[in-house]
């Protein structure tokens, strides 16, 4: 019922957004669309400290394209345009022309998607939940594509953990490569099953008011484990393309004794977004918090988290057939 409610939902979005194009916009009301995407920006977006450019006059060139010949089309541009300039991928603009958003990970990112291979199975145990075991070894693999779906198809993860219990793995790896984020509270179901002890994992602050530089108290952030977590060794895989609420998975879980992570650098995606409706329709996202590290005392907005092992895949491994990063990780579990 929540999933039919979901699509409705979207549905009705979709159909609000086309109806309110098709109404008319002269000049000065298309100029006042792009005056809401900064008022909005103004009083709920965290990172402008991170931009050494002048952010008003940012706003102030790209307004000056808006003329009487810009349609709704090359408004939504202008917008885009705009907002690219963010190099933020939780900054976007939904519109029927499209949508807007920044891509995040710079050109040494690789997919290879090789795992299966390494796998005697790779068994669906849900969409958002895969699972098997490394070929030859007494190793356990889960597969996270994202935090996008519903509760419950993360919540398979504690038969899933009985499975391994019953056929005694020595160790685990978790692959969180290309998983581009989802709901944190989703993360949480995961990362659960695997805290032993209840440190502090990342503290977060909120903006709060019109002022750009205004934010809530920072507050750590801390989660209490299942009664029995897996505390057998740990690998977290992850990539240039692991992002938003699967970095704050990292984070929940890379402070365990028994937690490695090893791959590339993540994609840099640190605040919790909220979305807000401008007068025509069009729907705007962004960034409306930052979260810091707790060890390195650093925000990871655009930097990325760093892993324990640093593997960097490439194009002519991928050639071949060879995942370094996951054959790190089975050596590293291993003992080797």
């Amino acid at each position: 019922m929540k999933e039919h409610f979901c699509k409705l939902r979207f549905t009705c979005l979709c159909l609000l957004l086309f109806v309110r194009c098709e109404e008319s916009i002269d000049t000065e009301g298309r100029t006042g669309i792009f005056d809401e995407v900064y008022r909005e920006m103004q009083k709920n977006y965290a990172y402008f400290e991170l931009y050494p450019f002048s952010v008003d006059s940012q706003f102030e060139a790209f307004r000056k394209q808006i003329g009487p010949a810009t349609d709704d089309e090359q408004l939504f541009g202008i917008i885009a345009g705009f907002l690219r300039t963010f190099e933020d991928g939780h900054l976007n603009i939904y519109t029927p022309y499209g949508t807007s958003t920044f891509q995040f990970w710079p050109e040494n990112y690789v997919s290879t998607h090789l795992h299966d291979l390494y796998l005697d199975e790779l068994i669906f145990a849900s969409p958002g939940v895969q699972y098997g075991y490394i070929s030859n070894s007494s190793l356990g693999f889960i597969k996270i594509p994202d935090f996008a779906q519903d509760a419950p198809a993360y919540e398979v993860i504690r038969p899933v953990m009985a499975e391994f219990r019953r056929r005694e793995v020595t160790g685990l790896v978790i692959d969180i490569r290309d998983n581009i984020g989802g709901n944190s509270a989703n993360a949480e179901i995961i990362a659960r099953e695997f805290i032993s002890s209840d440190k502090p994992t990342f503290r977060t602050r909120y903006r709060n008011n019109s002022e750009r530089s205004s934010f809530t108290d920072w507050v750590d952030h801390k989660i209490t484990g299942t009664e029995s977590p897996f505390s057998l060794p740990v690998a977290i895989l992850t990539n240039r393309l692991t992002y938003s609420a699967a970095e704050t998975f990292l984070l929940m879980v890379r402070n365990q004794d028994h937690v490695k992570v090893i791959g590339d650098v993540t994609g840099g995606g640190a605040g919790n977004t909220i979305s807000r409706y401008l007068s025509n329709g069009w729907v705007l996202r962004m960034s409306n918090s930052q979260k810091r590290m707790l060890e390195e005392g650093l925000d990871f907005q655009k930097i990325g988290i760093g892993p324990d092992i640093l593997i960097r895949a490439t194009s002519e491994n991928a050639g071949l057939n060879i995942d370094e990063i996951l054959e790190r990780a089975i050596a590293e579990l291993r003992g080797n």
